[in-house]
């Protein structure tokens, strides 16, 4: 349990300290927008495409075993 949240303590860190070390170095906004946006517009295109999966399953089940 203490190895997992030192490694999650780190990787948070990491995460956070490179999104903001551009603003931090040299006052670059634009790449820490684009470091931002990307996985925020991607993790938003995957909900909607595992939505848009879960509704046609539901629609029309298919079993393992027919």
């Amino acid at each position: 349990m203490i190895a997992t949240v030192v490694v999650v303590l780190v990787v948070t860190f990491a995460n956070v300290f490179t999104i903001i070390q551009p603003v931090v170095e040299a006052g670059d906004w634009d790449s820490t927008l684009w470091m931002i946006g990307g996985p925020v517009f991607f993790s938003l295109l995957a909900m909607a495409i595992y939505q848009n999966y879960c509704s046609r399953v539901a629609k029309n089940p298919q079993w393992a075993v027919e």
